[in-house]
């Protein structure tokens, strides 16, 4: 399926608001990594029209492990209700479905994701990189980048259409931290974007969710 007129202009808005947030530098300290879908690689496209003729100078490549989650071959939409109930009762994280995967399933191929984009960094430490994905593969991305424990998967909410998040250099660390939640929202009617800027995640509350009564103790470092 292709992207909506609306989800070009969401896009687009989201290209601008990344531009302003770079800056002058953008064009010779950019990199962008796309997920190989159809919408994803139309959403790359007009988030890089904010540049212009800049958007021809600026490197990018498609990358499988960012895809996301797949649900399986044939998505029949009674099976997909079927399923979203039997994961309800099993579990988010580690329901797999039928000739798909789970979200434990993408951690293991984002955790392989990100050993290659820590070599890229050291290789191109002054870079500015752009990755885009889906709303699974972010939220996995996430929890494996600031070694959540399982249990915040299920706590984050999906993102919208076209919404970023913003991390940054922690001084000369070659670690990062989260600094913004972008949402490049579209009035459908004037098709004027207004951008919705936060400073954290939205988080919803699972009340079947339990954490380990040690958890003030839980170890992040243990095994990266």
């Amino acid at each position: 399926m292709h992207m909506t007129g609306l989800g070009r202009l969401q896009a687009r808005a989201a290209g601008k608001c990344m531009k302003e947030i770079i800056g002058n530098e953008s064009v010779v300290r950019l990199r962008c990594i796309v997920s190989p879908c159809v919408r994803t690689i139309e959403t790359f496209e007009e988030i890089l029209s904010a540049w212009g003729e800049d958007a021809h100078h600026i490197p990018w490549t498609e990358e499988p492990r960012i895809r996301e989650q797949d649900f399986g071959n044939f998505q029949d939409p009674e099976q997909i209700r079927q399923c979203k109930s039997q994961r309800r009762k099993f579990g988010s994280f580690f329901y797999r479905f039928p000739s798909g995967e789970s979200p434990a399933d993408v951690f293991d191929r984002i955790s392989s994701f990100l050993e290659s984009l820590h070599r890229m960094f050291a290789r191109h430490p002054q870079q500015n990189y752009i990755l885009v994905t889906h709303g699974v593969t972010i939220r996995v991305l996430l929890m494996r980048y600031f070694k959540l424990p399982i249990s915040h998967f299920d706590q984050m909410e999906n993102f919208h259409n076209a919404e970023f998040i913003v991390l940054e250099h922690v001084g000369c660390s070659s670690s990062f931290k989260m600094v913004k939640l972008v949402h490049a929202n579209v009035n459908p009617h004037t098709k004027e974007a207004a951008p919705v800027v936060s400073p954290c995640l939205r988080l919803r509350d699972c009340g079947a969710v339990t954490q380990s009564k040690y958890a003030s103790s839980f170890e992040k470092e243990a095994l990266y």
